[in-house]
């Protein structure tokens, strides 16, 4: 085993993973509308889970090559029965697990401890949010109701919020779904700020935290804007929900989520270069 690198097997790992998780989505978005239309489309997983994957494969496979031991070689082989399981939140569940054994090897680099931690994130995203759907749906509705009145309430007379329902004085004007909520976009704006931020950043400091805090507050406040805008006409509701309406909302919150990101990293990194040559000048 000593000629073999234990980074090969860990890389290997953790994009079979990977693979074995959007297989289904990936599989499905082809049958649907080909292999070409589907690969423009992302293969319907979203950019921000292969952005994170890339960053978590690159940090991963970035170190000396070194011997394979053993219990690399069992961990490996648990992980990979693991992945035959047919379900995909088992197989993001499964790379969680190998990546949080990964995240307490101390004989990682510390670009693969980086790796590892992106990875863990990204693995967690889906079963997570699955999980909390499941059991806050009605709350987590209620709230994008209730935001989506309050911003609709200085234009308009007699709204309100009951449950997931917007309403007027004559009846229901908007029903939030599931597929409206605000947490799905939440995770996925969140995730591919920590897996830019961790990749390039040594640490997160409170920069980037507050980069990923204005993150949150853009997606939870372009969300309600949107469902404000369905429910105040008809008119809106059809263009908004329509392919065009749901385009320019994703450039929008791409938009804000590269720029907030971008924002963050860069003063963390100028700040720390000031602070390093504030330093050096110091003990001239």
């Amino acid at each position: 085993m000593t000629n073999l690198h234990r980074t090969h097997l860990i890389v290997t790992v953790a994009m079979l993973g990977a693979a074995n998780a959007v297989l289904r989505p990936v599989a499905v978005m082809i049958a649907d509308q080909g292999a070409v239309d589907a690969a423009l489309g992302g293969f319907g997983v979203n950019p921000a889970v292969w952005v994170a994957l890339i960053l978590a494969g690159w940090g991963l496979a970035d170190s000396p090559p070194r011997p394979l031991a053993r219990r690399d070689v069992v961990l490996a082989a648990v992980a990979l029965c693991g992945l035959t399981i047919p379900i995909a939140n088992a197989s993001w569940l499964v790379l969680a697990l190998y990546a949080a054994v990964l995240c307490l090897d101390d004989r990682l680099s510390p670009a693969q401890h980086i790796g590892a931690t992106i990875l863990l994130v990204v693995a967690l995203r889906e079963p997570m949010v699955s999980t909390t759907l499941q059991l806050l749906n009605e709350p987590l509705l209620g709230m994008d109701a209730a935001l989506t009145a309050a911003a609709l309430a200085p234009f308009m007379d007699g709204i309100s919020a009951e449950g997931n329902i917007v309403l007027d004085r004559d009846g229901a004007r908007l029903v939030i779904l599931t597929s409206c909520s605000s947490v799905g976009n939440l995770s996925y704006a969140l995730l591919f700020w920590y897996a830019v931020s961790r990749s390039v950043l040594p640490r997160l400091t409170r920069p980037a935290w507050l980069a990923g805090a204005g993150i949150a507050a853009a997606v939870i406040a372009q969300n309600v804007l949107r469902l404000a805008l369905m429910a105040s006409s008809d008119t809106s509701y059809d263009v908004i929900h329509g392919p065009s309406g749901q385009t320019l909302f994703e450039v929008l919150m791409l938009a804000l989520v590269l720029g907030l990101t971008s924002l963050g990293v860069w003063h963390v990194l100028t700040h720390s270069a000031g602070d390093r040559a504030a330093a050096a000048a110091r003990t001239r």
